[in-house]
């Protein structure tokens, strides 16, 4: 499944490369559905994780898996969908996201903590709203010393204009959680979210923002 996630996104950029914008704004929405149905294929695929996180309002749905490349590094993908019923009577919205990226040792001395770079496809639809991004962006996360069940991370994904399309000028996904390993492949994590875009035309929009709780496990 890695390997099928990484090819797609390896050719999707030799064709930008050759096409320009409109072949990005092509890519970007196939791909946010390829990878989304990944997600339900790669349920069988042994090393990966499946997260569930829960809000008043929303529900996110995400799996991920990696591919060792060597002692220090590894590519990871996921690929998700949130869905945020509107509680003030407005329009719901569903976002579709696909994410690769290289992950490795952040090198601090007497913890764990990796770091990863990489870019993210979204694809925002409801309420009459179209919208898709490549972001760029990365993630950290830790484990500190004397304290192994103990997991902190946090994440950033930004698209300015020039990578934003549909009714999107600019998008930016960032959060980060706090987990507790409960089982050997099993954690529960309190975590924050936010998803807000800029909108071509009207105030900017946000989509998702506040407290989720949430429980991941790997298979």
């Amino acid at each position: 499944m890695l390997n099928v996630a990484a090819l797609t996104v390896m050719i999707a950029a030799l064709e930008i490369i050759v096409k320009g914008r409109e072949s990005m704004y092509s890519f970007i929405k196939k791909s946010s559905l390829m990878l989304a149905g990944v997600m339900a294929t790669g349920l069988a695929t042994a090393g990966g994780t499946v997260g569930l996180d829960l809000s008043s309002d929303a529900v996110r749905l995400q799996v991920s898996n990696v591919a060792n490349m060597s002692a220090d590094t590894e590519v990871e993908w996921d690929a998700g969908f949130l869905r945020v019923e509107a509680d003030n009577g407005g329009p719901s919205r569903s976002l579709v996201t696909g994410t690769l990226r290289s992950v490795g040792d952040a090198g601090i001395a007497h913890h764990q903590v990796n770091a990863a770079l990489g870019v993210r496809a979204f694809w925002l639809n409801g309420g009459g709203f179209d919208a898709q991004a490549l972001g760029v962006g990365g993630e950290l996360s830790a484990r500190l010393q004397g304290m192994d069940r103990l997991v902190f991370s946090g994440y950033a994904y930004y698209a300015p204009q020039i990578i934003s399309f549909g009714d999107a000028e600019a998008f930016l996904e960032w959060g980060g959680n706090v987990g507790y390993q409960v089982l050997r492949n099993g954690e529960v994590f309190l975590g924050f979210r936010q998803v807000k875009v800029e909108p071509t035309q009207g105030p900017d929009l946000t989509m998702d923002t506040g407290f989720h709780l949430g429980m991941r496990f790997g298979f």
